[in-house]
This record gives structure tokens, sequence and C-alpha cells, in this order.
């Protein structure tokens, strides 16, 4: 689908035919194709070495038949959010998001005692070694895969941990669901960042945050 609708009514209003790009590929057919890829290329071994690692860590699940809910936000100072994406990441040559699983595996494993697993939500769109088409395709091509942060009291481990997990997966995730039985019952949290930008706007603002984190309790 193409967003440009405001040239597309110029061109009309102007007795003009709109220009428009050729029909990306649908959601379907990247499914299709994702699925032949899996089967052909699939890093069955390297999920399968997840799994036993996955069966020891601690579930955020009671077990009870309804769990309240509340949501909770906050908003980092521009002075903090320049110190995550500028400082803390050429201390240990992380990206954000590996600083950001990082410091959510650590709180969780404290609460539960013990190492933690979190499922990492991706944009889902890495490229398969086929080309498809996808850039202006609509649709929520997103990927979920498990992280393991250890109940340490190292944090710079942890965060060397989580950036070489994060690194070490393959393909971004896009094929663990296809492998896997679904979510891993210990796998309660779903972590989601989708940005990392502060525009030249928002960087006089003293009370900018960067990005958007949603941390998503599974089945807690």
């Amino acid at each position: 689908k193409d967003f440009n609708t405001t040239k597309k009514i110029n061109q009309l209003k102007n007795n003009r035919a709109p220009s428009i790009p050729a029909k990306s590929a649908s959601f379907k057919l990247w499914n299709e194709e994702l699925v032949k890829y899996t089967e052909l290329n699939g890093n069955k071994k390297y999920w399968e070495s997840v799994l036993p690692r996955l069966d020891d860590t601690k579930s955020f699940n009671t077990g009870a038949e309804e769990n309240g809910t509340e949501e909770f936000s906050f908003t980092f100072s521009k002075d903090i959010s320049e110190k995550l994406i500028n400082e803390v990441n050429k201390t240990y040559g992380t990206r954000i998001n590996e600083i950001l699983v990082a410091a959510l595996g650590l709180a969780a494993s404290k609460l539960a005692g013990d190492s933690i697993g979190i499922m990492v939500e991706s944009h889902g769109r890495t490229p398969l070694r086929k080309r498809i088409a996808i850039e202006r395709t609509i649709g929520w091509f997103t990927s979920c895969y498990p992280v393991i942060i250890n109940n340490s009291e190292n944090i710079a481990e942890e965060i060397i941990n989580a950036k070489d997990t994060i690194r070490k997966i393959p393909r971004t995730g896009i094929e663990y669901l296809l492998l896997s039985d679904g979510f891993h019952e210990n796998t309660d949290i779903i972590f989601n960042f989708y940005r990392n930008s502060i525009s030249n706007d928002n960087r006089e603002n003293k009370l900018v945050a960067f990005g958007g984190t949603s941390v998503f309790p599974g089945k807690v």
C-alpha cells in the first residue's frame, strides 16, 4: 500500500492519472515464503539448545484463574535519555534495546528470585534469501523470540549477556515460533522497543523521552 495520498489527490484534481507504484507482496505470500525458508534453512538446533535453559527459568504465572491488570508509564528526562543512548552504549558497545532488555530482565529476575525468560518482539521484516517486496505492505510482520537474563548482582555481566544473546539470535528470531510449540510456559513477559530517535524540536525539551518501550505481562 502507498501512503502518499496527498500527491495522488493533487494529481486527480489536476486531471492527471495518479502514479501508482507496482503492487507489493501480500502478507499471505510472505507467510508462505517464511514457512518454506524455515523448513529449508531453519536454525532448529539453535532453538533446541535454548529450550532446556528456558525450562530452568522462573515463571511469573501464579496459576490463578483471574489476575488484575494495571498500566504504568513514565518519561525519562532529556539527560537520562541521552546518557542511555550515548554514554551507556559507548561503555558496553551496546544498542539501546539491549540495555533495556538487560534492565527489565534484572528487575524481573529479582522479583522472581531466579533467571527469567523474556519474549522480545521484533519488526519481523527480516529479509529472506528470496527477495520479497514488502516495503509498502500493510501488516504486523512481528516476530517473537526468548532472551534469558540471569538473577545476578553483576549488572555489567548481564548487560554483556543480553547484548551477546540478542546478537547471536539467528535471523532476528523470525523462525522461533515456527520451530517451537509457541510461547514457552515460563516466558510471561513480552518486551517491545520500537523507536530510537530524538527530534531536533524535542532536544530542547527537558522532559523529552526517547523511543517507546512496551512491556506486556503475558500471563501475569
